[in-house]
């Protein structure tokens, strides 16, 4: 029986298989969730699309950005992340590569990180005086 495995039970294949000792889900979580969510979303395309290698033309970064860049500051100065957060991205990027040719922890964790950002909106906007009006958020002006 071939069952779908959640995040968890990915990571933990990858834990298990992995041979670098400061790796860990968190980190990797971390790291992501400093991009955009626009970046974010051209990661988990290019995954999906397994567009994903190790060189600068389609790298993890690059997926970031949308384009092959020619450095990693090209991901600095066009979204912002700082490189600190590129360059560890590389190396974390690098040890799943080897193991998760299919990107399924990647995509996993992005998407955990995207579902994690909507309903923190959808939090915030329901507490700013919205009202439901057929499914709908309605904003009233009267106080």
């Amino acid at each position: 029986m071939n069952e779908k495995k959640d995040v968890n039970e990915l990571w933990q294949d990858f834990i298990v298989s992995k041979d670098l000792g400061w790796e860990s889900q968190a980190t990797l979580q971390k790291l992501l969730n400093e991009y955009p969510t626009e970046a974010l979303e051209r990661m988990q395309v290019w995954a999906e699309r397994d567009w994903l290698k190790h060189d600068a033309e389609s790298c993890l970064n690059a997926a970031a950005v949308g384009h092959p860049i020619a450095d990693l500051s090209d991901v600095e100065q066009e979204i912002g992340v700082r490189m600190t957060t590129v360059l560890a991205v590389v190396v974390e990027f690098d040890a799943h590569f080897r193991r998760d040719m299919g990107h399924r922890v990647v995509r996993e964790l992005i998407e955990e990180i995207r579902q994690s950002r909507s309903r923190r909106c959808d939090a915030l906007s329901g507490g700013l005086g919205a009202t439901e009006s057929q499914g709908r958020p309605t904003y009233s002006l009267e106080a």
